[in-house]
């Protein structure tokens, strides 16, 4: 097992030396490149030695750029569920990777389907389609099959800093250009509504064996009859999971947890202050019939 990833350690490290390379060399031919251009002489330029190699050298970089993103999220997406399972075989609990990314245990209280999910785009759209996709995934209708008994957990982590997930480009554009959004402009409160708002349309979008959740596949995601109370949103005082929430009348809710989770903590202003957030964790529930995704906490 460990010669396939010293083959690719191998590999990797040899790209990046190839990649540095490639940098300084662009460093060292471009100058008298771009002032060639700059002068309008690129025409007489073409052909020339410096020129093919210039152009060579920017195609292969931005080659390098698209091998280094899919690699970055092939690796992230593996190395998270690998340190899931390991988290939980030093437990001494029993894991399985057959029934979604990555099972713990079958009914015991700790018993969990947990669905990864990692990108490195920079566009907004591919977090809400992960989200569809995974809650889907859980249902079972896409061929996973998780247990009834196990808690259901989406874990979507974004890992590219200009993905600002939930917040559109459009929405964006609103914000005025000399605000620093990355030190904490947008409001925490604001935060949690369009997240819980972004996650609620995700999975209400529906499409059988693609996306989202309906009213058929729901039930195998969470339990909250419309006779039962609100949700009580703190943690049971009998040490329960936060998947496993009590209302007030004390009975254990099996709930949707969505994770999601910043590769790099972003900044929020948090009244007069600013946090950081790591990681923002809600709840879907059915409330009087209805889908509700409640804020839960964050770290």
């Amino acid at each position: 097992m460990s010669n396939y990833y010293n083959d690719a350690t191998a590999a990797l490290a040899r790209m990046k030396a190839v990649a540095d390379e490639i940098s300084t060399m662009i460093k060292a031919i471009e100058t008298p490149i771009q002032a060639t251009i700059a002068s309008n002489l690129m025409a007489s330029q073409k052909g020339t030695t410096n020129w093919i190699q210039w152009t060579s050298l920017i195609s292969f970089r931005a080659k390098h750029e698209e091998w280094g993103r899919k690699l970055h999220g092939i690796i992230m997406g593996y190395s998270r569920e690998m340190e899931s399972a390991y988290k939980h075989i030093n437990k001494a609990r029993p894991i399985e990777f057959t029934h979604a990314d990555v099972t713990v245990g079958t009914n015991e209280p700790f018993a969990k389907a947990i669905q990864f999910k990692h990108t490195v785009s920079t566009e907004n759209s591919a977090v809400d389609d992960m989200i569809a996709k995974a809650a889907n995934q859980l249902t079972g209708e896409s061929g996973e099959k998780p247990l009834a008994t196990q808690r259901k957990i989406i874990d979507v982590m974004i890992n590219d800093n200009r993905n600002w997930w939930p917040f559109t480009d459009k929405e964006l554009a609103t914000i005025d250009p000399e605000v620093k959004i990355e030190e904490g402009f947008i409001q925490f409160e604001k935060l949690k509504a369009r997240c819980a708002e972004r996650i609620r349309t995700q999975l209400s979008r529906y499409r059988k064996n693609n996306s989202g959740i309906n009213r058929a596949t729901a039930n195998s995601l969470y339990n909250h009859p419309p006779s039962t109370p609100p949700l009580d949103m703190k943690r049971s005082a009998h040490g329960q999971k936060t998947t496993m929430l009590n209302n007030p009348l004390n009975q254990k809710l099996e709930l949707l947890t969505i994770k999601m989770v910043y590769g790099h903590p972003r900044k929020f202003r948090n009244g007069t202050g600013v946090i950081a957030i790591s990681k923002i964790v809600f709840v879907a529930h059915l409330e009087n019939g209805k889908l509700a995704v409640k804020y839960l906490q964050h770290s």
